[in-house]
C-alpha cells in the first residue's frame, strides 16, 4: 500500500510542479511560430514529466535494495544527474525531429543548442517533487 500511495502522491506533485513550469517557460522560451500546437505539447510534455519522475523514482529504490524507503542526499543528487541527462535526451531529439524549437531569448548550454531551462527543469523537479512526497509522508506518520 505504501509503494502505490507514495507513486500516487510523487505523480500528483509532479503534475503540479511541472504543469506550472510548462506554462510558465513554453510561452517565452519556445517559438510559437515554428511550434502550431503548444498546448497539446504541453500537456504531453507534463505527462511525460510525470512518467520520467516515476520511473526515477522507483529505479532508484529499486537500485537501493532497501525497505526503508527514506531518500537520502546522495539519492537526490542521482535524481539531479539523472534528471540532466534525461533533458538532454528529451530535448535533443525532440529539436532534431522539429518538435519544437527554442526562441531566441532561451538560454543554451554552450554550443550543445540545448536550452538551459528544461535541463534546469528536470535537475530540479524530480528532485523536488519526491522531496515534497517525503515531507507529506513525514507529516502524515
Amino acid at each position: 500500500m505504501r509503494f502505490i500511495k507514495r507513486n500516487l502522491i510523487v505523480a500528483f506533485t509532479a503534475l503540479v510542479l511541472n504543469a506550472i513550469w510548462e506554462y510558465a517557460v513554453c510561452a517565452y522560451f519556445y517559438n510559437g511560430d515554428v511550434v502550431f500546437n503548444m498546448g497539446e505539447l504541453m500537456v504531453e510534455a507534463t505527462l511525460g514529466d510525470i512518467g520520467v519522475t516515476l520511473l526515477f523514482l522507483n529505479m532508484i529504490i529499486l537500485l537501493r535494495k532497501e525497505k526503508s524507503w527514506t531518500f537520502i542526499t546522495y539519492d537526490y543528487v542521482n535524481l539531479s544527474a539523472y534528471g540532466i541527462a534525461a533533458a538532454f535526451y528529451f530535448e535533443s531529439k525532440a529539436l532534431n525531429i522539429s518538435r519544437w524549437a527554442y526562441s531566441e531569448v532561451m538560454p543554451l548550454i554552450g554550443q550543445s543548442g540545448i536550452g538551459l531551462l528544461p535541463v534546469l527543469q528536470f535537475a530540479i523537479l524530480i528532485p523536488l517533487a519526491i522531496f515534497i512526497e517525503h515531507l507529506i509522508h513525514v507529516e502524515v506518520n
